[in-house]
């Protein structure tokens, strides 16, 4: 069974002191994706778990992502 799930990430420019592109994510259902209220409290929440994991780190690129997962195998 293949099911869609929604992904959130943040990408930040690459920085010498984190040793490549500063990255963070998390994975949604598509309910969370479609309530707005919701994305906007996941939106605040991702931002600043960045800004914590990478302070002063420019924010590159950021959004909703629609990702197929496989599940239990085939058939």
């Amino acid at each position: 069974m293949i099911v869609s799930i929604w992904v959130f990430l943040i990408l930040g420019e690459p920085v010498e002191q984190y040793h490549g592109t500063p990255y963070v994510q998390m994975t949604c259902p598509a309910f969370v994706h479609d309530t707005d209220h919701a994305r906007q409290e996941l939106e605040e929440s991702m931002r600043k778990r960045f800004n914590e994991a990478y302070p002063g780190c420019t924010v590159a690129d950021s959004g909703w992502y629609r990702q197929s997962v496989e599940v239990m195998g085939r058939g």
